[in-house]
């Protein structure tokens, strides 16, 4: 029971960083697409 439930959390947090980085990812293209200057540059 105890493996099932280390298991289920690990999928869980897996599909949720998944999630975050889709989202950053997609972030990220909008600012490149608004701003072309803005590509490669840290800060």
């Amino acid at each position: 029971m105890v493996a099932f439930n280390l298991m289920a959390l690990t999928a869980l947090a897996t599909i949720g960083a998944g999630i975050a980085v889709v989202l950053v990812g997609a972030a990220s293209l909008a600012v490149v697409a608004e701003k072309p200057e803005m590509f490669g540059k840290l800060g």
